[in-house]
């Protein structure tokens, strides 16, 4: 028997009403998309989708599962820490080591997955071709960061968000890292998307799984599409972070490609968080896809990135996994509210958009919040910021009681 002190029925009743009233209005912003054709059609874009529980530990650690067997593998390096809002402490858990205890380096093994998918009409879109792109984006790559007049650092895009988010946090060190390794790359995953299978629906009665625009943009429905990422979250061990990459292939089919578009998400397997795999999907988005560029290359992988970073185990609800904080309103979202700490949700509408450049290329990247916007303290991120770009000029306006 498992005992509930107040602070785990807390989290519960948050929980609840988070599954209950605020995943169903995820952060999301209108945009135009249009076709190699030149027709344009408006549709709603989201970086991330409604909270659920992940999928099971396959391989064990613990947990009940449909196998059973047990997980030799390492988990995903990170910290728990107790950060204050409202008077009470709140546990955080976030890639990397404690950034308060000073210098250290955390690279994490990252393996990038490129899928390319075949559609009925025989258009094919193949994540492989956008790997080069990626690999040479400030993901991997270094550049100079700056902002509000203090030089971050040469280093990678999520590194520089860790940096710029506690640079003025007691016990920081200017040699503290969190770095994504190599990338390696996996064979490419080939998927045929299926005429029929999906969830039927008035627009879609035949349950078809997905379709195109023209020749260079896909949809595919989100049952068929996580299905296949989960299956292959197993193959690598914990401690790695999978990246599943698209070429202009996004999620939210329901029978017509303008159902569109998730353009990526962070997940995590559910308890326990010691050995639970973590992943994203993210989609490269080529240019004239959205219109005035809206979005575009690794935007939505910086997005997911700085996310992933900051609340790696958002499949784990109820044994301490995801990071919960006071809910916020996300601006510009019709009043939608939020319950986890999502960096890049409340800059989507419009996204807020920096560039770098690495070996001669602009890449574009999103700007993203800090832990202490949704907090209401003292803000520690550089120059007291509430962003990376300093786009908030005061904390969350909150959905109810903190």
């Amino acid at each position: 028997m498992v005992l509930l002190n107040d602070q785990d029925l807390i989290r519960g009743l948050n929980v609840a009403l988070a599954l209950a009233f605020i995943a169903p209005v995820w952060s999301q912003t209108g945009a135009v998309i249009t076709g190699d054709d030149g027709s344009t059609y408006s549709v709603v874009t989201n970086f991330d989708k409604a909270l659920r529980p992940g999928p099971y530990q396959t391989n064990g650690g613990g947990v009940v599962s449909p196998v059973g067997q047990s997980n030799p593998s390492g988990g995903l390096a990170f910290y728990t820490a107790n950060y204050t809002s409202f008077g009470r402490a709140n546990a955080f858990n976030i890639v990397g080591t404690d950034p308060s205890l000073g210098a250290n380096t955390t690279t994490i093994p990252v393996v990038i997955v490129p899928i390319k998918l075949t559609f009925p009409n025989s258009v094919v879109l193949d994540g492989t071709n956008q790997v080069p792109a990626v690999m040479n984006s400030p993901i991997f790559q270094t550049a100079d960061f700056t902002t509000g007049g203090v030089d971050i650092g040469v280093t990678q895009f999520g590194d520089a968000i860790q940096r710029a988010e506690f640079w003025n946090l007691p016990g920081f060190s200017a040699d503290y890292h969190v770095l994504l390794g190599g990338p390696t790359v996996a064979p490419t995953v080939s998927l045929m998307v299926p005429t029929s299978g999906c969830p039927a629906s008035a627009h879609n009665p035949g349950g078809a799984c997905g379709s195109t625009i023209g020749s260079g943009i896909g949809v595919v429905s989100s049952e068929f599409f996580d299905t296949q990422v989960n299956s292959m979250v197993q193959l690598f061990s914990a401690n790695v972070l999978p990246i599943f990459l698209t070429d202009n292939v996004f999620e939210g089919f329901d029978g017509t490609a303008f159902t569109c578009c998730i353009l990526g998400y962070h997940a995590s397997e559910g308890p326990p968080i010691a050995t639970a795999h973590t992943f994203i999907y993210a989609a490269y988005t080529r240019s004239e896809t959205f219109r005035g560029n809206v979005i575009l290359d690794v935007q939505p992988l910086s997005h997911e990135v700085a996310e992933w970073l900051n609340d790696p185990f958002v499949g784990d609800f109820m044994v301490g996994g995801i990071n919960l904080i006071p809910p916020a309103i996300l601006p510009g979202q019709g009043r939608a509210c939020i319950p986890n700490f999502e960096t890049g949700d409340p800059l989507e509408a419009p996204p807020v958009v920096f560039t770098e450049v690495t070996n001669e290329v602009t890449y574009h990247l999103q700007d993203e919040v800090f832990l202490w916007w949704y907090l209401h303290g003292t803000s520690f991120g550089v120059s007291g910021y509430w962003t990376y770009l300093g786009t908030f000029t005061q904390p969350s306006t909150l959905c109810g009681p903190g």
